[in-house]
């Protein structure tokens, strides 16, 4: 007997198994059913409440204020307040001061 002819035989004898056995056509059924996808969950922000709000500050005094933030502080500010321009992965300091002022330089037109 070849492997083809004993296969046909098998699936022949389980089919006939399946069809007079709930449960078993069941469990077969449970097989062949992927498991349901869990939901993912949504993101937690890891980012704190900005401590000033360089737009509402804007003006000759706000570099100094921003001088005086630690590179988190001015992170925090950047998510808040510069949203899409990835403010998370800047390391110096300075440059996110740059980007801060930039922005608030160009007005509050795109701003949230």
């Amino acid at each position: 007997m070849t492997a083809q002819q004993l296969l046909k035989k098998v699936f022949a004898i389980l089919t006939t198994a399946v069809e007079r056995d709930p449960e078993l056509a069941r469990q077969v059924e449970e097989l062949f059913t992927p498991p349901p996808k869990a939901a993912k969950k949504p993101r937690a922000s890891t980012r704190n409440t900005p401590v000033l709000n360089p737009f509402e500050d804007a003006g000759e005094g706000l570099a100094a204020k921003l001088e005086a933030l630690t590179l988190d502080q001015l992170k925090d500010i950047g998510a808040a307040y510069l949203p899409g321009q990835r403010t998370g992965s800047i390391r110096k300091k300075e440059t996110l001061i740059e980007r801060i002022l930039a922005a608030t330089q160009q007005g509050d037109v795109f701003r949230h």
